[in-house]
């Protein structure tokens, strides 16, 4: 072989080794590996943050769960008697914005399910503690009435069905857990017991008679007396005359037109 025939089969080799070399195929599969390995450190990396991310919730869940039954457990019978004093109760006297004039009787003859004549048959007590939702609310009262006559709705006469009515009074203790820390504080000096009341509004009464203007809550379960000191007036049945709790002076049932 001459040198020229070296020279080009030198070359010949030099070119099969570049191309070789960039072999795009070749280039294109270390490419792929590449992100394979990216996409699989990836995964790895969501999948630690995934598994952390359950741990919290689950820690945090068992601990949101054992202080809500620890709270339930010491509060499911947060009925107070009303022992109110001058020396040994809180009063809390809240205003409420109202989008509708509850004080006119129209209103509340359009906006009530139900308007009865009925007696307190009993008034079990007071709370600030759903059961039902497992929530802290307002105080509300609590009670069974029984149906003399119904002027609206389809509630059977002589029924005694459940009352919620919004005021009333627990045990300070009781007050205490179902608000922020920062609205116990508010609370200066030492009390027995929180009353808390709408402003103007009046105590329901075991035993007594009233004019009342109900709908149904169902998240309660019971009927709800609504609109406080409008909602809720004293019946005379011998005279068939209502009390006006703002003037304090009687009227007659008929002529509400109820």
């Amino acid at each position: 072989m001459n040198n020229l025939d070296n020279i080009l089969s030198q070359k010949a080799k030099e070119n099969e080794f570049k191309m070789a070399k960039f072999d795009k195929s070749k280039i294109n599969n270390m490419i792929l590996i590449g992100k394979k390995k990216k996409k699989m450190i990836l995964y790895r990396n969501l999948t630690l943050s995934s598994c952390a991310v359950l741990v919290i919730v689950f820690l945090a869940t068992f601990y949101l769960d054992t202080y809500t039954n620890t709270m339930v457990e010491s509060n499911i019978n947060a009925v107070a008697e009303n022992k109110e004093n001058n020396d040994t109760t809180f009063y809390i006297n809240y205003d409420t914005d109202e989008l509708k004039d509850i004080s006119d009787v129209e209103v509340l003859k359009e906006d009530a399910q139900q308007i009865v004549i009925a007696k307190v048959d009993k008034i079990e007590g007071c709370t600030n503690y759903n059961q039902n939702t497992g929530n802290y609310t307002r105080i509300n009262t609590l009670g069974n009435i029984k149906i003399l006559q119904v002027l609206k709705g389809d509630i059977e006469v002589s029924s005694i069905v459940p009352f919620i009515r919004g005021g009333g009074t627990i045990s300070y203790s009781e007050y205490q857990k179902g608000v922020i820390y920062g609205d116990r504080n508010k609370i200066q000096g030492t009390y027995e017991y929180v009353t808390e009341r709408r402003k103007g509004d009046i105590e329901i009464e075991e035993g007594k008679t009233y004019l009342m203007f109900l709908y149904y809550d169902s998240i309660n379960e019971r009927y709800e007396i609504m609109a406080y000191q409008y909602g809720l007036r004293e019946y005379n049945a011998d005279t068939q005359m209502v009390l006006n709790n703002d003037t304090h002076t009687m009227q007659r049932l008929s002529e509400l037109e109820l």
